[in-house]
């Protein structure tokens, strides 16, 4: 672990520290996207409307080349393979954000 910056050490001990409260204080229970936007007081066709402008205003300004995505942790890897059954090639492929998103729908799935 020498090799590692100290931050990404950081970095994956907040993503494990996540998990584990995640699965020790989940009850089971399930919400609806609509719902949640309703409690917090919005309207989803006006939060579509508005990213769809950020989406086209961020698109403007893109470079040709991406910058290359930095490895998923081993946990994140681990997880999404034996806990959401996603196969290895399928994980290699995903950004740090798509691997995050998957295994947070997976567990917010009854």
């Amino acid at each position: 672990m020498t090799d590692v910056p100290e931050t990404q050490h950081l970095g994956a001990l907040r993503d494990a520290a996540l998990v584990v409260v995640r699965a020790a204080t989940d009850t089971g229970q399930r919400y609806s996207l609509d719902d949640t936007i309703t409690a917090f007081g919005f309207d989803r066709a006006e939060l579509e409307a508005e990213l769809e402008t950020d989406l086209t205003a961020s698109s403007i300004g893109t470079s040709a080349e991406p910058e290359p995505a930095e490895p998923l942790p081993a946990w994140l890897v681990t997880a999404l393979t034996t806990t959401v059954g996603l196969s290895p090639e399928v994980v290699a492929a995903m950004t740090h954000t798509e691997a995050m998103a998957r295994l947070q729908a997976h567990w917010s799935t009854p």
